[in-house]
């Protein structure tokens, strides 16, 4: 039998990083003895390649399925990085690197090429949170519209699986009871996780959870929910190498400590100086410094899209005639401006010529681009910790020292205020007393002057108690649907709450105007509708259909593919549809 060891050293063409390497030898351990009783938390940097560890390991459970799985579900919480691991990985199966036996599929809203796994059969599936946790809890993916559906396929899917949460961060909350809005919109997701949590762990499916942001307090609520006397581990990147057994939340954990020398010594060379907080009026001021640097890559980071879009066209105006290009992104976008903006982003990464990415929290997650200057709003520590992940990432010529910006304020209603003044009252006195914050080095052993990320992540989060931020109600009806209900229950719940993971479910609508087009052949014409998507809450869809969607008397216009041509016809079902949406609220 391979191990995963050797595998991933000839499907990466390079040995794993100190953790990862970790991370796999015990999976290794665990598909010899044919035991599934183990949940894995892995807590390393951002930009430490966690994330290529779960293709070696698919790959491994394809030539030899036992008792651990047969297949691997890699969950992350934007579909996105979806596409862009499935996309990775089947350029490895082109190459020939990979089992020719394991198939590798992809499910999320409206991806294109890739091999559509509604049911999450193939031996490598990517999916979002959304997508896995509605198959989980009997409301599959394929068939949300039916009342009976086959929803013990997927869940055959899952059961027989190694489950991998990544970007794990994303499915937290950090919430105070004050900030209710807020509150509903994380609680939902939190609870969900916890509830997929023990649900996987009573049917002994082995669970990793991976991100470079969880505090402790998260990590001993989700280990409350790992049931089954599972064997748990904690994995951390550390600047000290070391084994201890502790217990937490009742549970017998062993930690391990493991150093990598070589990711520490690039991480301190390109560590981005924290250079203070600023107004919004100096933006302009700290762009133009850097502009006599032909070379210079500037990220800002607006927690709104209305602040991104509107500092994209102030600067566009300001640097009007300037020889440096100006872009932007934002999850408002559709499929096809978001496409050709991260081309663009990575045709400039690889030229020796400066740009402006003028973004939103989208970036935080997946988003392998190197900047050498970040420019962020006031946000929550965690958010700030993967926003700081994106300069600094590689081993290059720079011009300048990666430096680091927040703009002054409170969270723009996107984040607790409670936590991000919190952590910009401590950012403020590390700038008073001139400390050297080490953004991926993830130490607990503060050094003279010198502070790492993970030290303030404990200190900020000490006091927050996730297990009274999940939904008791929501915990039970998922796990009562999980033990005893069937599809009708199930269905029921999901209409009533949208969405089982978020406060308002996502749909997508087109953009598409014209009344007609043609196209070579089918897949071209489909290729188009797809860059024409948006995503849009369905809230926002109730209270505003009729004044965004193309509207006749009682019909609404439906894009269709018919053959190699994209169409518009008004629809007198969809109509009924949209309406019952209002008299359902």
């Amino acid at each position: 039998m391979p191990d995963t060891l050797d595998s991933f050293n000839r499907i990466c063409g390079y040995k794993p990083r100190a953790a990862v390497k970790c991370l796999l030898e015990i999976v290794d351990a665990k598909i010899e003895e044919e035991d599934p009783d183990f949940v894995i938390f892995l807590s390393a940097p951002t930009g430490y390649g966690k994330s290529s560890c779960t293709l070696v390991i698919a790959d491994v459970l394809a030539q030899s399925p036992n008792a651990l799985g047969e297949r691997l579900i890699h969950i992350l919480p934007l579909r996105a990085i979806v596409e862009d691991l499935y996309h990775k990985a089947l350029k490895k199966k082109c190459e020939g690197k990979l089992y020719n036996l394991l198939s590798i599929g992809a499910q999320a809203m409206h991806l294109l090429d890739v091999d559509k796994s509604s049911y999450l059969m193939p031996r490598l599936t990517y999916t979002t949170i959304d997508s896995f946790v509605h198959n989980l809890f009997k409301r599959p993916i394929a068939e949300l519209n039916r009342r009976h559906s086959h929803f013990d396929i997927p869940r055959y899917s899952i059961y027989s699986s190694l489950v991998v949460f990544d970007e794990a961060h994303l499915f937290s909350s950090e919430t105070k009871l004050k900030d209710e809005k807020l509150k509903e919109q994380h609680d939902r997701m939190l609870t969900s996780f916890a509830a997929t949590i023990k649900a996987l762990r009573e049917a002994h499916v082995p669970i990793i959870v991976m991100t470079a942001t969880m505090p402790d307090r998260y990590i001993e609520t989700l280990i409350r929910y790992c049931h089954g006397n599972p064997e748990i581990y904690i994995i951390e990147e550390d600047v000290k190498e070391g084994e201890s057994e502790e217990v937490i939340s009742l549970a017998d954990v062993k930690r391990i400590k493991v150093k990598d020398e070589n990711f520490q010594e690039l991480a301190i060379k390109n560590n981005p100086i924290f250079e203070g907080i600023i107004r919004e009026e100096d933006i302009k001021r700290v762009i133009l410094n850097y502009l006599s640097q032909r070379d210079v890559k500037i990220l800002i980071v607006r927690n709104t899209v209305r602040n991104a879009i509107r500092t994209f066209k102030e600067l566009k105006e300001k640097l009007k005639g300037k020889d440096i290009a100006i872009l932007m992104i934002h999850g408002k976008m559709t499929v096809g401006e978001r496409l050709k903006t991260i081309g663009e982003i990575e045709k400039y990464e690889n030229k020796n010529s400066g740009v402006i990415l003028i973004g939103t929290q989208v970036i935080e997650a997946g988003v392998d681009i190197d900047f050498d200057v970040l420019i962020s709003d006031a946000t929550v520590f965690t958010s700030l910790i993967q926003r700081a992940g994106r300069i600094g990432r590689r081993k290059r010529k720079r011009s300048i020292q990666p430096s680091l910006y927040v703009i002054e304020g409170h969270g723009d209603g996107v984040y607790p205020s409670y936590l991000v003044d919190k952590a910009m009252n401590m950012l403020r006195e590390i700038k008073r007393k001139n400390i050297k914050l080490l953004w991926r080095v993830p130490t607990r052993i503060d050094m003279q002057q010198t502070i790492s990320y993970k030290s303030i992540l404990e200190k900020l989060y000490e006091d927050i108690d996730y297990s009274k931020l999940i939904k008791k109600d929501l915990l039970g009806a998922l796990l009562d649907i999980d033990h005893y209900f069937v599809g009708p229950e199930a269905k029921n719940l999901q209409e009533k709450l949208c969405s089982f993971v978020r406060e308002s479910g996502l749909i997508a609508v087109s953009i598409w105007e014209k009344n007609r087009g043609f196209f070579r052949d089918h897949h071209e014409a489909l290729k188009e509708g797809y860059k024409s998507l948006l995503a849009i809450s369905s809230s926002f869809l109730k209270n505003k259909w009729r004044d965004i969607l193309r509207v006749h008397e009682n019909s609404v216009g439906v894009l269709v593919c018919k053959e190699n041509s994209l169409e518009i016809v008004m629809s007198q079902e969809a109509y009924k549809i949209l309406e019952g949406l209002n008299e359902r609220a």
